[in-house]
This record gives structure tokens, C-alpha cells and sequence, in this order.
């Protein structure tokens, strides 16, 4: 079922037009110099904005230069001109409404997606020791900051000790294992297993590459409340690989 709401009045109907910009001018900076960004979801959001942006000012430009075009024709008795280009016009600033009114309205124009696969029907193949098995840790008392006092990442307000017992415990739930190093022990020997090294666990002097997750983070050296990994949760890493692995 389709439901048309009315056009917004005031400063409110500015709103779509303004989150046109905005999304015009994002995609163009992200995608021009990396033109595979296209594809990401960020860009799947923003390209229906930008483009409804860009046919409502070309709508409206085109309408106000055919009025300019009918008036200057109609003072000079031209009325059959004067009366193509007022039509021009009115179709122009008609493009120009209803590229507005789909840019605006789309959530409530368009139909709702429905995923073929159905709720709770997992895609793909399961993988991992106990294939398809994720993990989830929540503990509200490991995050107290206040939102101002200091950054979110100080130990006094992320608790080491806390997420230390949460990646622990997510370890051995993933695993289901009774103790860490059992639990890296099991994950070492499913790697090896499934790259084709035999059925072992880690072997002394090879190398563990570790990626962060940093994409919100301005530089190295970047001291603000950006979201970047907690240090709390890399250092409990490091001392379970050292210490359990």
C-alpha cells in the first residue's frame, strides 16, 4: 500500500532539498577520485538524493529561463512562440515538482523492500569451528564515561579489566572451550586445518597479523573521541596472544 503525505510547509520544504545538496556533494567527493566507492552502501543511499537534487535545479532553471523566453516573445507579438515556451515551462517546473516530491517522499512513494530469503534464514555457507556460531558480549559496567569528562577511551572510563573478561569470555563462547589457551589452541588448529598446514596449533616464530578497525580516525596521531578500536580491547589482545596463544 502506497501513502502520499502532503508537501511540507514553511522552512521544512527546504529540508529535502538542502539533504540533496549535501548528498550531491558527497557523492562527488567520494566517488570521483575512487570511482568503485559507487558501490558502497553510503553511496547507494546518497546517489537517489543527489540525482533527484540535480533534476530538481535543472527543472527549475529550465522553467524560469522558458518564462523569461514567453514573456520577452509575447512583448514582441510572437504569441505562438510566446504560448511553446510557456508550455515548455510549465512541463520544466512540472519535472522540477516531481523530482522534488521523489526525492522528498520517497520512503513513503516507493514500495518496501522485502528480502527474498525470508526473516531469520541465514545466507551462504556456515564457517568457523562451530559453523555459523557468532559471538555477542555486552557488559554495561565496562563504559561509564559521561559523554565530557576526559575521552571515552581513558581506562577510567573504558574498564581494561572488564574487557579483558569480555574478550575471554567471547573466546571461549566462540570456541567452546574451558580456557583461553584452549580456546586459541582450537582456533590456531581450525586455521592451519583449513589452509591446508595440517592439523596444528601455533608454532613459535611465526607471525600473527592483527587489523584494527581505525576508518574513523583523522591520523596517527589523532588524540580526539573519533571511534576508533578501544586500546583497552588491543591490549587485551596482545596480552592473550603473548600470554593464552
Amino acid at each position: 500500500m502506497s501513502v502520499t503525505s502532503p508537501k511540507p510547509a514553511g522552512p521544512r520544504a527546504w529540508l529535502w532539498p538542502l539533504a540533496g545538496l549535501i548528498s550531491l556533494l558527497w557523492f562527488v567527493i567520494r566517488v570521483l577520485p575512487k570511482p568503485s566507492r559507487a558501490a558502497y552502501p553510503c553511496q547507494q543511499a546518497a546517489f537517489p538524493l543527489a540525482s533527484g537534487f540535480v533534476l530538481w535545479g535543472l527543472g527549475l532553471a529550465a522553467s524560469w529561463a522558458g518564462l523569461h523566453q514567453a514573456r520577452s516573445l509575447f512583448l514582441r507579438g510572437r504569441f505562438y512562440l510566446a504560448a511553446f515556451a510557456l508550455v515548455a515551462a510549465v512541463a520544466a517546473g512540472s519535472v522540477a515538482l516531481l523530482g522534488g516530491s521523489g526525492t522528498a517522499d520517497a520512503r513513503t512513494t516507493g514500495t518496501r523492500f522485502v528480502p527474498g530469503e525470508g526473516p531469520n534464514v541465514p545466507m551462504g555457507t556456515p564457517q568457523g569451528i562451530h559453523p555459523g556460531r557468532v559471538v555477542w558480549m555486552h557488559d554495561a559496567a565496562a563504559a561509564t564515561w559521561d559523554g565530557s569528562s576526559g575521552t571515552w577511551w581513558q581506562d577510567e572510563n573504558t574498564n581494561p579489566h572488564i574487557v579483558a573478561t569480555m574478550l575471554s569470555d567471547g573466546l571461549q563462547n566462540l570456541t567452546g572451550a574451558a580456557t583461553d589457551t584452549d580456546a586459541w589452541s582450537a582456533l590456531f588448529r581450525y586455521h592451519n586445518r583449513t589452509h591446508d598446514r595440517g592439523l596444528r596449533g601455533y608454532v613459535s616464530g611465526e607471525r600473527i597479523a592483527v587489523k584494527l578497525n581505525l576508518n574513523q580516525s583523522g591520523s596517527s596521531s589523532t588524540k580526539g573521541n573519533e571511534s576508533f578500536t578501544a586500546p583497552q580491547l588491543v591490549v587485551a589482545l596482545v596480552r592473550q596472544l603473548v600470554e593464552e596463544a
